[in-house]
């Protein structure tokens, strides 16, 4: 059976067996592996790890050896230009890897499943870091994609194909699936938006930003928007009508007219002044990214919910190619490149560290359709890699609530997996090992 996985907003194809009709959603894999050579400078050591069985790990892969492996990164100049080698020696084995460290906290959002649709979409997991008490929150008809945990850790927000319509929108449900609406109803759907996906959330849980087209704005390409969610489920469905004013009240000559302004007398034309309350959308939602400067995708908003990273592919505009942005939270803003590699790269899936000091993301080379995880500071510099492996497809990362750990997918072992690496040590562990595909989707402090 053919299995398509989305990564760095292209379609991939991947060749899995064919499993029952009734399908293990999910399993609790053991151990990890290294993210490869950050530099050609850099050493690698093999360590041994026993692994913690698991009741839901198959018997030949729960007594399979585990081994994880230490990077040790290298300092290199700020001028470094990341390249995956060409060739490799890698030979998947499907062995799992050492099992994450306890401890780690907040819970991972796993996109787990066959797809057995075209979109491409699949059910919702959420498990602990480690893998276990994994639970099943949403299949058909609600299968997704990007799906994230609010950080008050009752609500998860997720992109949903819309049944009969083709439409692909964003709603909210709460964790027993129940309470499902749409994200949409914050600004009363006016204007209508399409290609709703991408969400990611301020570390309060006051600003959701996501990628959308707006066809009555004459938006040709996706763009980045903000939406305020401290009314997402208290938010009336149609704008509040706003109180009658009175018309001004003529008094005697000479006397100011009630209801007017002071400076206006009998026998003068008035022309009262009445203020018009705003849209839900003039209150509520912010497109960030100016009209048509490119296809806008992956946005991440900052923990402080000050700014917003994003790719932007300016190809589409006939410049120079696919980069990361920045740009404050405000309307039409005026994006900083950060990057900056002249379609050298091909970068998506950025992601804040919780301190905002450091941007986490994944690039291709050209014609590759194999990511790498990089790091970059926040101010576009000292960029490097943090997990590479030839020939191999590492992407979606996603930061620890401390900001020791990022979690990741990869399908070093043949098929995507969920993966966690240590970013002072390089090690690298195994969340899932089961025989579905399991996409990293969000990693929540709750």
């Amino acid at each position: 059976m053919t299995v398509s996985i989305t990564a760095n907003n292209r379609l991939f194809t991947r060749r899995t067996p064919h499993i029952a009709w009734i399908i293990v959603l999910f399993a609790v894999g053991q151990s990890a592996g290294c993210g490869g050579n950050a530099a050609p400078a850099a050493t690698q050591a093999a360590v041994s790890v026993a692994a913690t069985p698991s009741p839901l790990v198959e018997t030949a892969a729960a007594t399979a050896p585990a081994t994880a492996t230490a990077k040790v990164q290298s300092t290199l100049p700020p001028s470094w230009t990341p390249a995956p080698s060409l060739t490799s020696a890698f030979v998947p084995t499907g062995t799992p890897l050492a099992a994450p460290p306890a401890g780690l906290t907040g819970h991972l959002m796993v996109l787990s499943g066959e797809q057995i649709t075209d979109d491409r979409f699949l059910p919702l997991v959420i498990m602990n870091p480690d893998g276990s008490n994994a639970q099943l929150l949403a299949t058909d008809p609600n299968r997704g994609e990007y799906a994230i945990l609010l950080p008050d850790g009752k609500h998860i927000i997720y992109t949903y194909l819309a049944g009969g319509t083709g439409s692909v929108l964003m709603r909210s449900i709460n964790l027993n699936v129940s309470g499902a609406q749409e994200v949409s109803r914050v600004w009363g759907s006016a204007p209508p938006l399409a290609q709703m996906r991408m969400a990611s959330v301020s570390s309060d849980g006051k600003l959701l930003a996501f990628a959308a087209q707006n066809i009555l704005a004459n938006e040709q390409y996706s763009a980045v928007y903000v939406v305020k969610l401290s009314t997402l489920y208290t938010a009336p469905d149609t704008p509040t009508v706003p109180a009658t004013t009175k018309p001004p009240v003529p008094t005697k000559a000479g006397t100011r007219i009630a209801n007017a302004p002071p400076t206006a007398v009998q026998g003068s034309l008035i022309t009262p002044t009445i203020t018009a309350t705003p849209s839900l959308a003039e209150q509520y939602l912010t497109r960030v990214t100016p009209l048509n400067i490119g296809e806008n995708n992956w946005p991440a908003i900052s923990p402080d919910g000050k700014s917003v990273v994003f790719v932007t592919d300016t190809s589409k505009v006939g410049k120079d190619g696919i980069d990361l942005y920045l740009a404050p939270v405000a309307a039409n803003s005026k994006p900083i490149n950060l990057t900056n590699d002249a379609g050298a790269f091909t970068e998506g899936a950025p992601a804040w560290s919780p301190d905002s000091k450091q941007i986490a993301f994944m690039a291709s080379a050209p014609n590759s359709q194999n990511n790498d995880i990089f790091l970059i500071n926040a101010d576009g510099s000292n960029r490097r890699t943090l997990v590479h492996i030839d020939n191999t497809n590492n992407f979606r990362p996603h930061w620890s609530p401390d900001g020791k750990y990022i979690g990741f997918t990869s399908d070093r072992s043949g098929k995507s997996e969920v993966y966690i690496i240590d970013i002072s040590s390089g090690m690298t562990y195994q969340v899932t090992h089961n025989d579905v595909v399991n996409i990293l989707s969000d990693w929540s402090k709750q």
